[in-house]
Order: structure tokens, then sequence, then C-alpha cells
């Protein structure tokens, strides 16, 4: 049995629920942890589903017993904001990644879009980040021509199967 930490919109929207629910139908076997997802109606309907409350920090400390990371996402890759304030958050999800990677961890992104965005940084910054990243899945034909183009290659997009 795979223990997988989730991150994504636990809050009873339709589309992350759906995502959700295909993603514990499809893979009943396997041990899918969610963090602060107590009020989702669809994650408690689960036996393969542990509800945890724990901050980002505690989860990095014990990230041995996982043996992936899956973000399920949306619009989570704008340039919203200040420099200061979305650079933040792209370091923030890069120092986790690096950390998954030092310790062998698969990292799966599904079902996102990137943008908009308007600085070249922001898109060399990101398309770092995807560098660290097994299995990369996009949920439009933009996003998908847009990291495709300027990878300079295709190892971004659906290089590797977990």
């Amino acid at each position: 049995m795979k223990k997988i930490y989730v991150e994504g919109y636990p809050q009873n929207n339709l589309g992350d629920d759906l995502f959700f629910q295909l993603l514990l139908s499809r893979y009943p076997k396997d041990m899918f942890f969610f963090n602060k997802a107590n009020n989702s109606k669809i994650l408690n309907s689960f036996k393969n589903v542990r509800l945890i409350d724990e901050e980002i920090k505690s989860i990095i400390l014990h990230i041995k017993k996982f043996d992936a990371f899956l973000l399920i996402g949306g619009s989570m890759f704008q340039e919203v904001g200040t420099r200061r304030i979305w650079f933040k958050r792209w370091l923030i999800l890069f120092i986790e990644l690096l950390i998954l990677k030092l310790n062998r961890k698969k990292i799966v992104f599904i079902g996102f879009n990137f943008g908009p965005y308007k600085s070249k940084v922001f898109l060399r910054l990101y398309k770092l980040l995807f560098s660290l990243v097994d299995y990369l899945s996009v949920r439009d034909e933009y996003t998908f021509n847009l990291l495709k183009e300027n990878s300079g290659d295709e190892i971004l997009m659906n290089r590797k199967r977990v």
C-alpha cells in the first residue's frame, strides 16, 4: 500500500471533489493523506483517506512516511500581487519539492493551468520548479503549449509514470 500526501482544495468544490472521487475510487488499496480537510464531505466518505491537521513544517519532518506528493490544482500558478508575494509562494513550494526530491519521493501535479503571468522571471522560475516534478498533467491546451514551447525539450510534459 502506497501512502500519498495530497494538496488540493478539499472545501466542497465540485471540480476538486470530482478529482478526489476519481483518484480515491481508482486506487482503493492506497492511503491518501489530506491536510486541513475536516469539512470535506467527499473525503469523509472514503476508507482510504486519512485527514490530518498539521503545519507544513511538521509534514516535511515526517516526509519519510509518504511515498509520493500529489498536488491537485486549478488556477494555482498565477502572477498576482506584488513580486514579493508571488515569489514567497514560489519559494515555499520550491523548497518543499527540493526536500521531497532529496528524500526520493515521487512528485505529481495534475489538473492545473498556468497563468496569467506578466514577467519572464515568473515563467522561468516556475519552469525550474516544474523540472523537479516527476509527472505533470495540465488541464488546458494553452498551458500545455506554453510549457512545451518554453521548456526547450519535452521533459516537462508527462515525462514519467508514477
